[in-house]
Order: structure tokens, then sequence, then C-alpha cells
């Protein structure tokens, strides 16, 4: 199973092909670029829509346009 967020290497001469589960400090002169799941995006997206409007009702019409707005453009990526 893919971890929710991983790392790539990149060298001077190119991106490396394979990934970490972590940001290495120990390596010098490289460049990391950092890449989360979109399942674990949406899924987080998800739940904090839920969760938002129970808690704040006086803001649901705003949380419920942000969160839906937010889901959508996760799903199209």
């Amino acid at each position: 199973m893919m971890p929710d967020k991983i790392y790539v290497r990149e060298y001077p001469d190119g991106i490396n092909q394979f990934w970490d589960r972590e940001k290495r400090d120990d390596v010098v002169g490289i460049i990391y670029h950092g890449y989360i799941r979109k399942d674990a995006l949406l899924e987080w997206a998800k739940e904090n829509h839920k969760r938002m409007i129970e808690v704040h009702s006086d803001y649901t019409k705003i949380y419920d346009e942000y969160f839906r707005g937010l889901i959508e453009k996760i799903e199209s990526l």
C-alpha cells in the first residue's frame, strides 16, 4: 500500500526513479519534491466537510460551498 505522502529526489542530472517515505536530511545537493496521494487528500476533505458543518452551524452554507469546491477540485486532478 502506498503511503499518504512520498518524497522524490531531484539530483543535478534529473529526477530519481525511486521515492522515500520521509524527507531525509543526510543527503546534500538534492531537492526533495513532496507528493500527497490524491485519495488521502480527498478523504481528509470529505471528513472535514462533515465535521465543519456539524460544529459550525452558523456558517454551514459557507463551509459547505468551500468544501464542495475543494472536493471537486481534488477529484478533477
